[in-house]
């Protein structure tokens, strides 16, 4: 995880994962083409109160393209 504190309001990030599973025979899922084992999510977090903050971001497998369920929003409220 990368993160950017731009102002007290907005930060960007870029998270990356990597995943490597193994089926029961205990062969590992890199030879499988419609599956990805890297996704980058580049996002922000916009504080739109004290204790309210949204995160846009993206959720990309780097072996796909880009579509609309690809975009993500989390919220959080802080009581």
């Amino acid at each position: 995880l990368v993160n950017y504190q731009v102002s007290d309001k907005l930060a960007v990030w870029l998270l990356a994962e990597a995943s490597v599973t193994y089926d029961t025979k205990g062969r590992p899922n890199t030879q499988q083409r419609d599956r990805s084992l890297v996704d980058l999510e580049p996002g922000v977090d916009i504080r739109i109160s004290k204790s309210f903050t949204i995160s846009p971001y993206l959720n990309w497998f780097v072996n796909q393209p880009l579509t609309s369920t690809s975009v993500n929003l989390t919220a959080n409220l802080t009581i």
